[in-house]
C-alpha cells in the first residue's frame, strides 16, 4: 500500500472513530433537547459551520440513542451523513445513510426510509452503475407516491434527474420539472435551488441564457434557505454559463465570488475548481 493510500485510510479511520465517540460536549449542550440540536446542527451544515454542525448532531444522536428514540437516530444519521458527504468522506457518509435507512425501516417509517434511500443515492457512485441506481431509485418513486412521501419524492425525482442529464436531457428536464414543482408547493427552498440548479445543467452549453435564468432563480432559492454550498455551486455554473456568453469579466466575478465563498465554508474542493477556472480564464 502506497503512501498516499496509507494515509487516506488513516484518515477516515480517525473520522470514524471521533464519529463513533460521543462528542464533547458543554452543559449546555449535554442538557440541551436533541431535537434542537439536531435542528441547529443541519442549519449550521447548511451554512458551512463545520464544527458546530458536528458537534450537535453528533451528540444529538448520542442523546437519542439513550433515549431509546429509534426517529430521532435515524434523523441524526441521516444529517451527519450529509455532513460527511460535504466534509468528510463518501465512504463515512454512506456508512450513516446505511445506519439511517436501517433505522428508518426498523421504525416501520416509509416516509422516512424514501427520504434516507433518496438522499443516499446523491452520494452513490451513479456512474458506476447507472443502471442499477435506477432501479434502486424507481423503487423508491413507486414508495415515495404510495405513501405520499412528497418530500422523499422530490428528493428521488431530482437525484433520477441527475443521471439521466448524461444520457437523456429530455427525461431529465422532466423529472427535475416535477421535483421542483413540488419543492415549491412544500416550501423547500433548499431542495428547489438543487433541482434548479440540475435542470440548469442541461442548458448551459445549448441555451446558456435559460441557464442563466434558472441558476439565478437557484441563487434566490439557496439564500432563503441560507445554503451556503449550494451558492458555491451555482457561482461556478454561472462562471462557466458566463464563458459560454463569451463575457470574461462576468465569469472572472463569479469564479471569484465562488473561491473566496467556498474558502469561508472550508469547502476546498470547490475553491480549488474555481481556482482552476480563473486560472483558464487568464492564459
Amino acid at each position: 500500500m502506497n503512501s498516499a493510500r496509507t494515509l487516506r485510510h488513516l484518515s477516515l479511520l480517525v473520522l470514524s472513530l471521533l464519529l463513533a465517540a460521543p462528542a464533547f460536549a458543554t452543559p449546555q449542550l449535554a442538557n440541551a433537547d436533541p431535537a434542537v440540536l439536531l435542528q441547529e446542527g443541519t442549519a449550521a451544515e447548511q451554512q458551512g459551520n463545520k464544527k458546530e454542525a458536528l458537534d450537535k448532531l453528533s451528540i444529538a444522536k448520542n442523546v437519542f440513542q439513550k433515549q431509546g428514540n429509534i426517529a430521532g437516530q435515524a434523523e441524526a444519521h441521516l444529517q451527519l451523513g450529509i455532513y460527511q458527504s460535504h466534509y468528510g468522506s463518501d465512504e463515512l457518509a454512506m456508512e450513516e445513510f446505511n445506519q439511517a435507512v436501517a433505522l428508518y425501516t426498523k421504525a416501520k417509517d416509509n416516509c422516512g426510509l424514501a427520504r434516507a434511500v433518496a438522499t443516499q443515492q446523491s452520494t452513490a457512485k451513479h456512474s458506476e452503475a447507472p443502471p442499477a441506481a435506477l432501479k434502486v431509485l424507481d423503487a423508491n418513486q413507486k414508495l415515495a407516491r404510495a405513501h405520499r412521501c412528497n418530500e422523499a419524492l422530490a428528493t428521488t425525482l431530482t437525484e433520477t434527474g441527475h443521471i439521466y442529464r448524461k444520457t437523456n436531457a429530455e427525461k431529465a428536464q422532466l423529472y427535475y420539472a416535477e421535483a421542483i414543482e413540488l419543492y415549491r408547493t412544500l416550501g423547500n427552498q433548499l431542495g428547489e435551488g438543487n433541482a434548479l440548479n440540475g435542470m440548469a445543467s442541461l442548458y448551459i452549453k445549448s441555451q446558456p441564457k435559460r441557464a442563466k435564468k434558472l441558476l439565478t432563480e437557484a441563487l434566490t432559492a439557496y439564500d432563503k434557505a441560507r445554503y451556503t454550498r449550494g451558492k458555491v455551486l451555482s457561482y461556478l455554473a454561472l462562471g462557466v454559463v458566463a464563458i459560454q456568453m463569451s463575457d470574461k469579466e462576468a465569469a472572472t466575478d463569479w469564479f471569484t465570488r465562488s473561491k473566496e465563498t467556498a474558502e469561508k465554508i472550508q469547502q476546498l474542493d470547490l475553491a480549488e475548481q474555481a481556482e482552476s477556472m480563473l486560472e483558464r480564464l487568464t492564459r
